[in-house]
């Protein structure tokens, strides 16, 4: 009979790789940001319309879309974390 259940040691290291990856995210995003901040835009190193098509994409669909991914793995956070609870505490029954 296969295992039903789960090992909640194994899981915890799964949310640990979720939550590593989430900063792993965030800072792609926030060392993007810096450096469209740093160099894109009127009097630095690069400007005019290319520059500002660059610039609005970033801002908005690319942006986005990485933050969906932080959102898509914060929600397995919250499943998993409540899952390995209800697990616990039906191993303790």
């Amino acid at each position: 009979m296969a295992m039903q259940g789960m090992d909640t040691t194994v899981i915890q290291e799964l949310l640990n790789t979720f939550r590593t990856q989430i900063e792993a995210v965030n800072t792609v995003v926030s060392a993007i940001d810096t450096a469209i901040s740093t160099h894109i835009g009127d009097g630095k190193t690069w400007a005019g319309p290319d520059a500002n098509q660059f610039d609005a994409t970033w801002n908005g669909e690319q942006r986005n879309a990485l933050m969906r991914v932080v959102e898509f793995l914060e929600l397995n956070v919250t499943t998993v974390t409540s899952n390995r609870e209800a697990q616990t505490s039906t191993s303790a029954s």
